[in-house]
This record gives C-alpha cells, sequence and structure tokens, in this order.
C-alpha cells in the first residue's frame, strides 16, 4: 500500500491525526525527520486519548485487501499517520473489504502468518530498524475508537521505487533496506511499497505486516530490490560494524515486549544470525538472496536456509510455542543452527 492521497480522492482536511515516541540519533534520518518523529509521538498520545477519532475524522483506504485509514494533521493539507487495525487485517472479523475471516487462524495469504498478528509486525519493523538505518517511520501500538491496531507517521514521497530506474537511489538506502528485510524475512517487499522522498531520492520502506512469518514456513518470500545492481556492491564497513554490533537476543527481548510470537521471534534469531555471518564473510546482498530465497525456476524446492533451518529443526526439536526465550532448549538448537551456518560458508570458501 502506498502513502499517497491521489487514490483516496480526499483532501488532507477530510481525514484524522497521528501519532510518534523519542529514539536515539538516527544515522539515516536528517534533523527536520527527527523533528517530526518527535512531534508524530506526542500526537500519539493525543489521538489515543480523543474520542470517535476514526468516526468523526479517518477515511477508509480504498487501496489494498486490509482496513487502512489515512488520519489528518493538525495544519491544512498534511497528513500524519496511517492506521492499520488488527480486526481489519485480511480475513479478519471486521475486515472491510469482504476479506472477513477469524483471528488466530492461518493467513490465505502468506504462509506462516497469523491472522492479527500484523499490527504488531509494523511496530516490530521499527523497532528492529536500529538507528533509524533503513527510514522505516515511526510506528506505535494504540487504541482508537476501541479497535487497537498500528499507527505509522505518513510519509509524503514522490511516488514509489517502481515508478523509478533503480540506478536514482544510493546504494546506502538499497543495502539498509535490503538488510532489514532479510533480518525480518519480509514477505511482502515489492517496489510499491518503497517509497521514494519527495525531498531526493533516498528510500522508505512502508507495509511490514508480513514480516516474520513463522520459522517452520519460510517459502513465500521473494526480494523485488535483489535484482537491482546495488545488491552486487560490496558493503561498506560502517554496514559492516551495524551488522556486527546487532544483540539478536537483546531483539528478541524487545520483539516479545511489542507481542511477537515466539515462532516469529525464533525466525528473526536465525535470518539475523544468517545476515551476521555473512557480512562478516563479505557476502554481497545478491549472494544472501540467492541463499535465503528460493529460486523462480524451482520455487517448489526449499532455500540454503530454508533447508538449514529444517535440518536443525529435526535435530533439535522443542517446544517452540510454549518455550520461553530463556529456555536452555531454545539456546542449544539456535547454536546449532549457527554452527551449521558456519560450516556451510567456509564449505563454499
Amino acid at each position: 500500500m502506498k502513502h499517497s492521497t491521489l487514490s483516496l480522492g480526499l483532501k488532507p482536511s477530510d481525514l484524522c491525526i497521528v501519532v510518534n515516541s523519542p529514539r536515539s540519533p538516527l544515522s539515516s534520518k536528517s534533523p527536520s525527520t527527527r523533528r517530526r518523529g518527535r512531534v508524530f509521538f506526542q500526537d500519539v498520545k493525543i489521538v489515543s486519548s480523543s474520542p470517535d477519532t476514526l468516526k468523526n475524522q479517518a477515511r477508509l483506504c480504498p487501496d489494498g485487501v486490509n482496513g487502512v485509514y489515512f488520519l489528518s494533521g493538525t495544519q491544512e493539507d498534511s497528513f500524519m499517520g496511517v492506521f492499520k487495525p488488527r480486526e481489519e487485517e485480511a480475513f479478519g472479523p471486521s475486515n472491510p473489504k469482504d476479506k472477513v475471516g477469524i483471528l488466530g487462524y492461518a493467513s490465505p495469504i502468506k504462509r506462516g502468518i497469523i491472522v492479527g498478528d500484523s499490527a504488531m509486525k509494523e511496530v516490530a519493523a521499527y523497532k528492529m530498524d536500529h538507528k533509524g538505518l533503513a527510514r522505516v517511520p515511526e510506528t506505535a501500538s494504540l487504541e482508537l475508537d476501541g479497535r487497537y491496531g498500528s499507527l505509522q507517521r505518513f510519509v509524503n514521497s514522490k511516488g514509489c521505487a517502481e515508478d523509478y530506474n533503480p540506478s536514482l537511489f544510493s546504494t546506502k538506502d538499497v543495502h539498509a533496506i535490503g538488510l532489514l528485510d532479510l533480518r525480518l524475512f519480509n514477505l511482502d517487499r515489492h517496489l510499491g511499497n518503497i517509497l521514494v522522498n519527495t525531498e531526493d531520492y533516498t528510500l522508505i520502506p512502508i507495509d511490514h505486516g508480513y514480516c516474520l512469518p513463522d520459522f517452520r514456513d519460510l517459502a513465500d518470500s521473494y526480494f523485488d530490490w535483489s535484482v537491482w545492481p546495488q545488491t552486487w556492491i560490496p558493503f561498506s564497513p560502517q554496514v559492516k560494524q551495524y551488522i556486527g554490533a546487532i544483540d539478536i537476543w537483546d531483539d528478541a527481548e524487545t520483539l516479545q515486549r511489542v507481542g511477537i510470537r515466539l515462532p516469529c521471534i525464533i525466525t528473526y534469531l536465525l535470518c539475523t544470525i544468517f545476515v551476521k555471518i555473512c557480512v562478516g564473510k563479505n557476502y554481497s546482498l545478491r549472494a544472501m538472496v540467492d541463499l535465503m530465497q528460493r529460486s523462480l525456476k524451482d520455487p517448489d524446492s526449499p532455500s540454503v536456509f530454508e533447508s538449514i533451518v529444517f535440518m536443525t529443526w529435526e535435530s533439535n526439536p522443542f517446544d517452540s510455542e510454549g518455550s520461553l526465550l530463556t529456555d536452555a532448549c531454545l539456546h542449544e538448537f539456535v547454536r546449532t543452527f549457527e554452527d551449521a551456518v558456519i560450516e556451510y560458508v567456509q564449505r563454499l570458501q
């Protein structure tokens, strides 16, 4: 879904208000963007305490299969946020686009996804974009008019990546978004949900509701940016340092606080370990995609990444639904997977 008012047929004044929360200095965000972020989280508090926000001011976006609402800002001709209610996800009980189902059931759209989890996944993507490297817009969870969901800062854009020649985009941006997508195993990264900034050609990724699938079902990924030439360029020393510094267990605790299910947190752990090892061995972004994504020529065969996950799971089964992050069985499973990835990478060198 694009953050665009053109397809809505609406004026900003037809809509509502949005949200934000403070964060450490962001290496990929300008001071003006950081200021907008602080204002956003201040507005979140205002919006969440205002009665009948959706009823009186918000309008449903006609695009896509989910219930998505654009909220107007405090200034004329401005939008502040995009609200995605949990129960209005595709195949949720209150979906307004004839895609009605039951929360907690497997999604018919993407394998490994549970209906009702997308709002939390949006927040998770923002939390995992450390230092704002990939520029995921500020996102918060909140309740509006009795509906729980995610609220993301609205981003003005010139359109999306599919409207432009990829040669216009910086290698830094492509690497940042690509690495985040691989760490989250994003099942829905297409060029329509990478926005192009109005001030320059910097990229902003949105729509992360179908990231972090169950680690036992990793078949549905395809990363559209993988055909861009920047994916072959080696990572900078700064990016390598950034990836090397990620603390996966600290992140896992953050994801748990957000409300992410353990099988999906395990996906994050395995993906990030895989990325850290490959980046440390000087793999390009494209080389990692070839290992983590199924081949278009043979989509029924598991990727190398999937195969290592499956083999590790078969040799180290445990209760992935009822276990805790601190359980020894989980840590043993993760260590075994890490050893298997290191062994595989060493065999290729």
